[in-house]
């Protein structure tokens, strides 16, 4: 099984560079000031679709080399909800950090398909699908985020999973990342059928929901990639342990490593899984982006 999945995940890897192949070589200059939409099409064994993406260009981004944050919403949100719902424009041009926010449907942020796999949001996983198409798309057609220390990548909700799951795959994409209201153990959520529909059933693959797109057994790989958690206290959606548990185990990472791993980590109470919570935690997120990611 490990073998047909290294496999796989060549093959996915060549078939994702070959849809970035036909992009634009040169950088082109973005409207600024103003949300655009972007697609942002791929092929995959035979298997096409188009993904919907918004972004904000500042009008000083080029002066901070593109510093990028990829903005990922809920499950089945909206390319929109960022934009609609806070004031992160606000703080993208006044640190002069592009924002991009694809459309992500019902992905779990999987890193691959198994035979089990009932739901599967695009040819590629989405967790694939944000490092092989998404950043390479931005890198050649913009020139944006184009090292690790110019790319931040943030998420609520399930995007928060798919945000760190991202940076802890990818730590040589990723310089900074942040999760607000996020789970991260899916070996604990065993019963959602979200991710039984990807995973298959937890009593037939076990060790496939303890490993392989788990955060918390992946989170050792996010040393010298700062961390932002928040989670409010009345959350019924996701329990706020989620948070807590992995802000634990990444500073006992920091205290076995010294000071390889950074997380800052805030509770909020008497909030919920709400755009309240979300909303109040904006300034103190770009606040962390602009200070770790780099010209």
């Amino acid at each position: 099984m490990k073998t047909s999945l290294r496999a796989g995940a060549a093959a996915l890897l060549i078939a994702c560079l070959a849809c970035s192949g036909d992009l634009v070589r040169s950088a082109r200059k973005a409207p600024t000031g103003q949300w655009i939409d972007l697609s942002i099409p791929c092929v995959l064994n035979g298997e096409s679709a188009t993904t919907e993406v918004r972004a904000y260009f500042p009008a000083m981004y080029a002066v901070r080399a593109g510093r990028t944050v990829v903005l990922l919403h809920d499950h089945k949100g909206s390319s929109r909800d960022w934009g609609a719902n806070t004031d992160v424009r606000r703080y993208a041009d006044e640190y002069a950090i592009v924002l991009v926010c694809p459309s992500m449907g019902a992905t779990q942020y999987e890193t691959g398909y198994y035979a089990e796999t009932q739901t599967r949001w695009n040819p590629v996983p989405g967790g694939k699908w944000i490092t092989t198409v998404l950043v390479p798309f931005l890198r050649e057609e913009y020139g944006i985020a184009r090292h690790r220390g110019a790319a931040g990548i943030a998420g609520i909700g399930t995007g928060a999973r798919g945000a760190l799951l991202a940076a802890a795959g990818n730590p040589e994409m990723f310089g900074a990342a942040a999760g607000l209201s996020g789970y991260y153990d899916v070996a604990v959520l065993t019963q959602n059928r979200d991710l039984v529909s990807v995973y298959g059933k937890f009593a037939d693959f076990a060790e496939r929901w303890r490993h392989d797109d788990n955060i918390m057994e992946l989170a050792v790989r996010l040393e010298k990639t700062p961390v932002f958690l928040a989670h409010g206290d009345k959350d019924t959606t996701v329990p706020i342990e989620q948070s807590r548990l992995l802000g634990i185990r990444l500073n006992h990472l920091q205290k076995r490593s010294g000071d390889g791993y950074v997380v800052e980590y805030t509770e909020v109470r008497n909030k919920s899984h709400e755009w309240k919570l979300w909303h109040g935690l904006t300034a103190d997120m770009m606040a962390f982006f602009n200070t770790h990611l780099q010209d």
